[in-house]
C-alpha cells in the first residue's frame, strides 16, 4: 500500500501541464493561406543538379506527371488543393471564419476561407 502511495506522489508530482496553443485557429489558417498574394513569387521545380529544391526521386515523378499529362490540360502535381486552383497569381486573401461544428463540443472545427480575385490593372505608358 506504502509503494501504490508513493507511487501516485511520485506521478503527481510529474503531471505536465497543458501549454497553451502558440497561435489560435484563425491564425493557423490565415498562415496557410498568407503565401497566395499576387506579388508571390513561386519556385522552379525543374532545377537540376546544386540549384534543384526537389530531390531526385521528386523530380522524376514530376517528370512522369508531365509525361502522361495531355497538350493543354493540368497534371495532377500542378493542381493546389489548398486553394483549389492551379494559378494562384491574382487571388487575395479576404475572409477567414472559425465555427464550432457542435454546440457541444468545443471540437472539431470547421473553418471558412474565401478568396477574391483582385483584377490587375493595365500598364499605362
Amino acid at each position: 500500500m506504502k509503494i501504490i502511495l508513493l507511487f501516485l506522489a511520485a506521478l503527481a508530482s510529474f503531471t505536465v501541464h497543458a501549454q497553451p496553443p502558440s497561435q489560435t485557429v484563425e491564425q493557423t489558417v490565415r498562415q496557410i493561406y498568407q503565401n497566395y498574394k499576387s506579388d508571390a513569387s513561386t519556385p522552379y521545380f525543374g532545377e537540376t543538379g546544386e540549384r534543384a529544391i526537389t530531390s531526385a526521386r521528386i523530380q522524376q515523378a514530376l517528370t512522369l506527371n508531365d509525361n502522361l499529362t495531355l497538350p493543354g490540360n493540368i497534371g495532377w502535381l500542378d493542381y493546389d488543393p489548398v486553394c483549389d486552383c492551379q494559378d494562384f497569381g491574382d487571388l487575395v486573401l479576404e475572409s477567414v471564419a472559425i465555427t464550432h461544428l457542435t454546440p457541444i463540443m468545443p471540437m472539431p472545427l470547421c473553418a471558412f476561407v474565401s478568396l477574391k480575385t483582385i483584377k490587375k490593372r493595365p500598364h499605362r505608358h
